[in-house]
């Protein structure tokens, strides 16, 4: 769930007013709630948010679990337009917790991979090759660890992430907007987190660097 560029509202706010607005669906507290939940994730807000905010991250961690397809069938079914509140079963607390605890050794081992460099501004970010299922988890890791490195931020190099791959930007300093060394690679979103695009040129490039060389190219790049 990667952001908006321009930081407007997320997509999920205006489908659902769609579908209200089209009578597909009725609302009600508790779709109001999943709606909010979605943009609390979808901001980055959810780290302020309090237990709201942590009930939005497993919403997002369940997402992972299921895949779209399995997600869309698991809302659909929860029949969110007659309930008074948005409520996790039993067995979707048990998906959320099973993957997380399979997200620990996941992470780990990317971590271990990760290379650190310093930006144009003499900020010090890390850097590394993930699936972009794991872009929000690692940034949490790393800040959950104490972050040893000290790094400002973080950057997930996805190549399972749109046409040509995607670099997902993280704050792992909370006071660090990552927003704007997307902006200035061509790419945007929110505070906490945004992404840009990787070319097709940038990723045929890469293919003929060392591992840590292309790492560099790839922060360094900009989508134009």
């Amino acid at each position: 769930m990667d952001k908006d560029e321009k930081g407007k509202r997320c997509g999920t706010d205006l489908f659902y007013e769609y579908l209200v607005k089209n009578h597909a669906i009725h609302q009600s507290k508790a779709l109001d709630e999943f709606v909010e939940l979605t943009r609390l994730e979808d901001t980055w807000e959810w780290k302020q948010a309090g237990h709201m905010g942590q009930k939005a991250h497993d919403l997002a961690i369940l997402l992972n679990a299921l895949g779209k397809e399995g997600y869309l069938r698991t809302i659909i079914s929860k029949r969110l337009d007659s309930m008074n509140s948005f409520k996790f079963t039993e067995k979707e607390k048990e998906r959320i917790q099973h993957k997380k605890e399979e997200y620990e050794n996941i992470l780990q081992s990317i971590i271990l991979s990760m290379e650190y460099m310093k930006d144009e501004n003499n900020h010090k970010f890390g850097i590394v090759f993930a699936p972009y299922e794991y872009r929000n988890e690692l940034a949490e890791y790393i800040k959950e660890n104490k972050n040893p490195q000290k790094i400002k931020y973080l950057i997930v190099v996805a190549l399972d992430k749109g046409e040509f791959g995607q670099k997902s930007y993280r704050s792992i300093d909370e006071d660090f907007d990552v927003n704007k060394v997307a902006n200035e690679h061509g790419g945007g979103g929110h505070k906490g987190a945004s992404a840009v695009n990787i070319t097709k040129e940038q990723k045929e490039k890469s293919q003929s660097l060392p591992r840590t060389e292309v790492l560099k190219y790839l922060a360094d790049s900009k989508y134009l």
